[in-house]
């Protein structure tokens, strides 16, 4: 799988770009604001919908003063088992629209057939962040290793969004007690469904990816270290829990939270708010270890994600890297690059030096520079 080619129109500080990509190794760079990541971005947008940046669909447009631009245009080709696929992408202010081959699709269609992985410096921080960030790096290893599991994750979104609606309108008094509490159980049944089949997947993908988690740490490292994964809810480990223990435990807590979620008007039991931890030498990451090691944790989690998905599928995804290299100590970062070297895959870079990427033995390197979101040089 590879991309060949991206145009973008009024997204970020781009106007207007067009250009192609080897197949191999492609480096974007630049100053910092020039539109490097912006660049990266877009190819992560059309992908996977939602960018890796905080943002809202008005801070994807570019207003210029000479046209006010009502939407973002992403275009590029994209090629997967010798088939071609056009893959388009507009942004208004109020929506995003999805398309491959001129067909309208929906954003989890696109990411069912095609795979990226990210590093970038916010990824690095996922250990010290909330556990939403945790939960995020999970669940894009659930997208990435099984199209089933797109479904399975927006399908418990979708029931946490509407239990979490009709908690609201009987807290704001919208809806009367004996209207409510029919379909509060009946919400909640479906809800407690769609909850057990996260989490399960969650475990199930947590068991996979413990070897390969806890060889490259050592890769990494250089030590004998050893990484374990805990998945947490309600101060209790779910490892090793069957579907029905799963169930069981969800439905007794959903029972002992009852009044409160309806008090609070939102759902407060459910894999939204359960954590998962990275036990360095058996002590928890986020207070143990140092930014160094825990930066290594996830280099160490992105790579099991790589080799995973190659297991699976044959194929490795698509890498970007943003200001990665720039953000590791040489030791990291000569291993992350040897790493990167054994692998048959396209893979974007980031960097304000060609200095961060001269190590990475690759043929077929196109090198871009970027100057205020315009490529003024474009070289092989």
């Amino acid at each position: 799988m590879f991309v060949e080619n991206i145009l973008i129109k009024d997204f970020r500080n781009v106007k207007s770009l067009q250009t192609s990509f080897s197949k191999n190794l492609n480096v974007f760079l630049g100053k910092n604001g020039q539109g490097k990541t912006n660049l990266l971005e877009s190819i992560y947008l059309l992908v996977n919908g939602n960018s890796f940046r905080y943002s809202n669909n008005e801070s994807f447009i570019n207003y210029s003063s000479e046209e006010k631009a009502k939407v973002s245009l992403i275009q590029s080709v994209f090629h997967q088992n010798n088939l071609k696929y056009n893959l388009k992408m507009t942004i208004q202010k109020k929506s995003k629209e999805f398309f491959v081959n001129d067909k309208k699709i929906s954003s989890a269609q696109i990411q069912k057939k095609f795979s990226v992985v990210l590093f970038s410096p916010e990824s690095l921080s996922f250990i010290k962040e909330s556990s939403e960030f945790r939960r995020v790096l999970l669940d894009e290893f659930l997208s990435s290793i099984d199209s089933k599991n797109v479904d399975i994750i927006s399908d418990f979104k979708k029931a946490l969004k509407n239990r979490n609606r009709l908690l609201k309108d009987f807290r704001d008094a919208k809806i009367p007690k004996p209207q409510f509490d029919p379909l509060f159980d009946s919400l909640t049944e479906l809800y407690l469904a769609k909850a057990v089949d996260l989490v399960w997947q969650r475990l199930e993908a947590l068991d996979k990816i413990k070897g390969d988690l806890n060889d490259n740490m050592q890769y990494i490292s250089q030590s004998n270290v050893d990484i374990f994964v805990d998945y947490v809810a309600s101060d209790e480990s779910f490892l090793g829990f069957s579907r029905e223990k799963i169930a069981e435990k969800l439905k007794k807590r959903a029972e002992e939270l009852r009044s409160a979620e309806v008090s609070s008007g939102s759902s407060l039991v459910g894999p939204h708010k359960h954590e998962i931890l990275f036990l360095y030498n058996q002590k928890d990451s986020r207070f143990f270890c140092s930014q160094g090691q825990q930066r290594a944790i996830i280099l160490s989690f992105k790579m099991a994600q790589i080799v995973y998905h190659r297991r699976v599928h044959g194929t490795y995804p698509i890498l970007l890297l943003d200001d990665v290299l720039s953000e590791l100590d040489s030791e990291k970062r000569f291993r992350l690059v040897e790493f990167l070297e054994k692998l048959e895959t396209q893979i974007f870079i980031t960097s304000t030096e060609i200095d961060a990427v001269e190590n990475l033995n690759k043929e077929n390197v196109k090198i871009k520079y970027l100057d205020n979101g315009i490529i003024k040089d474009d070289r092989d």
